[in-house]
């Protein structure tokens, strides 16, 4: 239809409409249905980092209706310094932000929101409490299966049950208590990251360090070069991948920075020479979006660190001094 000339338009938006339910609710039973976090995206998570990334991304739904001035929420959040966990950022950070929307769905008129953690018997507690209708003891049982809703709009109800899943893969718990018309609780359980038994080691000095960056578009090379030689790394550049594999042939190299495309072979293809060339050598991939890494998953060998783009060089630096540490 998007290509015909002749097409309804009204049609056309109700299909694309259609087209992006599936799409949620496709992606909801894949994170539905998967047992443990994604290796490649694990590490120690700062839970009042992925409090704050929640809260700003379901700020917008807390300004309530401009027509009903007392439609607002009041979120008032109470976050104790708590250890670190171990898992995917990104999923806490959605299993949150599912349960808040539930807890604004539940206060149509306004109300009050308070979110709290705290740290206890070796594990971090999350609580999501608000003031909202509440939910009958009759489908308290039930709010926790696949596609049961309340909902009038027919929206289908996956949230909740998204958030418990992703919690258990987590090796942690989602409860809810809630009374009608007084509100709800969520305490999500979290355990802690176990100390490392492994003896520290003592990290190069960046000077010590050589880096391959392997990408086409000049800007990003240009900026990426000056991040890392600014910090004392020794960094060699390359636009290609015929050139990367020729480079680390030459050169000893401690990682290669894999743009997100080469105009000469495929970043899959060009990863898994590096890695049959060089076994053990460090590979990082500077990718724009979770598609694109799930078919690297499929297609080729996994990378040891993965940067998304828009690039947070703060953060990126981070990675990489405790990816070379070891």
């Amino acid at each position: 239809m998007r290509n015909r000339r002749d097409a309804d338009l009204q049609d056309f938006k109700q299909f694309e409409a259609v087209n992006g339910q599936i799409l949620k609710v496709t992606e909801a039973l894949e994170s539905f249905t998967k047992e443990a976090p994604d290796p490649l995206k694990e590490s120690l998570v700062d839970l009042r980092r992925v409090v704050r990334e929640a809260v700003a991304f379901v700020g917008p739904k807390l300004k309530g209706h401009p027509e009903e001035p007392e439609s607002g929420i009041n979120l008032k959040t109470y976050l104790r310094a708590v250890s670190p966990v171990e898992g995917d950022s990104g999923e806490l950070e959605e299993m949150l932000s599912h349960v808040m929307f539930n807890a604004v769905e539940a206060m149509p008129h306004g109300g009050d929101l308070y979110l709290s953690i705290e740290e206890n018997a070796g594990q971090a507690h999350i609580y999501v409490q608000d003031s909202g209708v509440g939910i009958a003891p009759e489908i308290l049982d039930k709010v926790f299966d696949p596609f049961f809703t309340t909902r009038e709009d027919g929206r289908p109800g996956l949230g909740l049950c998204v958030a418990q899943a992703i919690a258990r893969r987590h090796k942690g718990t989602l409860e809810l208590s809630s009374k009608k018309n007084e509100g709800t609780v969520v305490t999500i359980r979290l355990p802690l990251a176990k100390p490392s038994k492994r003896k520290p080691r003592g990290r190069r000095k960046a000077n010590e360090v050589s880096i391959l960056l392997v990408e086409e578009d000049g800007m990003i090379r240009n900026l990426l070069y000056k991040m890392l030689d600014h910090k004392g790394y020794r960094v060699s550049t390359v636009s290609t991948g015929l050139d990367a594999l020729q480079q680390i042939e030459r050169k000893p190299f401690d990682l290669v920075m894999v743009g997100s495309g080469t105009p000469d072979m495929k970043v899959q293809n060009l990863i898994r020479e590096i890695k049959r060339k060089k076994a053990g050598l460090s590979v990082a991939w500077i990718t724009g979006g979770e598609g694109a890494e799930r078919k690297s998953k499929e297609k080729g060998p996994a990378v040891d660190l993965i940067i998304r783009k828009p690039i947070d060089m703060t953060s990126t630096l981070e990675k990489l001094s405790e990816l070379l540490a070891g």
